[in-house]
């Protein structure tokens, strides 16, 4: 009788096992189709939505927290900031922050929603505990700097750009980074010495600030050379970085008073990137000349 007990014991734990392997498998498969559906209303624009079908597809889920679902929490709290939903979003974050407290990016996110709201101590705090899990970062401090920036908080900004330079490093992409950020600190000097090094180096992108720097000297001759050493080394490869040279083009032609070569190259550059609206605000005014 007991052995008989026992048996039926067995079986039914060997049934309850299959029945929640199953449960589970069916669960993922769920998730992941509800996940799909929420990047589709990501994609579409519709970010409440989105935000409600990501919330469905973590309700899937029947264990702890795993790959999958801190994806889905990801696009959530993504989508939540999007949908211009602060309180939510910081919510969202804070969920994943619990689950995981070295993830610099929640903080990083967290901390510009606050600042957005008007709380800086909060937002201070998470920069700080960004900068903390992710000190090696050029720019996210240089974000953190214009984000403070933007809100007037002068002082707290440039001790972003403090640590930022902390970092070091003698690559090239290093060299442009210290270089940017001198810049920022209105040290011109210090800037086009670094970004000097950095071409050396090998890096196109200081080409860019050296072209703004001297645009700010006021020497458009040196800066037009930056420029259109820029657009020969980015030239074919249908970059961001080569599209910055050509609208910076338009800019020193622009600064130097040359406002027919400036009218021509605005257009041409409208030909191949129709939809950059800065520069359909700069033609507005350049033609107005």
């Amino acid at each position: 009788m007991n052995k008989k007990k026992g048996f039926i014991l067995v079986a039914l734990m060997l049934v309850l096992c299959c029945l929640l392997t199953g449960c589970t498998s069916h669960g993922k498969k769920m998730e992941k189709e509800y996940r799909e559906q929420g990047i589709q209303l990501m994609d579409a624009g519709k970010y409440k939505e989105a935000a409600k079908m990501f919330q469905v597809a973590l309700d899937q889920s029947y264990e702890g927290m795993d790959d999958l679902d801190m994806d889905i929490a990801y696009y959530k709290a993504a989508a939540l900031y999007k949908a211009g939903e602060s309180a939510d979003a910081i919510e969202a974050y804070q969920n994943i922050i619990d689950y995981n407290s070295k993830d610099w990016k929640s903080y990083y996110i967290q901390g510009t929603l606050y600042l957005d709201m008007g709380n800086t101590a909060s937002a201070d705090a998470d920069y700080k505990a960004a900068a903390v899990y992710n000190p090696s970062d050029y720019d996210m401090f240089i974000q953190m700097y214009l984000n403070e920036s933007e809100k007037g908080n002068t002082d707290q900004a440039q001790s972003y750009l403090s640590s930022a330079l902390k970092i070091g490093g003698s690559d090239g992409e290093s060299l442009c980074k210290q270089g940017e950020i001198e810049y920022l600190l209105g040290d011109h000097d210090k800037a086009k010495d670094l970004l000097t090094q950095a071409v050396s180096a090998g890096n196109s992108e200081a080409l860019l600030y050296l072209t703004q720097v001297c645009i700010e000297q006021g020497d458009y001759d040196s800066a037009l050379n930056y420029v259109q050493q820029g657009i020969s080394d980015t030239s074919g490869d249908s970059s961001t970085l080569e599209q910055q040279f050509e609208f910076a083009k338009v800019v020193v032609y622009e600064r130097k008073g040359d406002w027919t070569t400036a009218k021509s190259l605005i257009a041409s550059y409208l030909d191949k990137y129709p939809d950059d609206t800065q520069a359909q605000k700069e033609n507005i005014f350049i033609q107005s000349r």
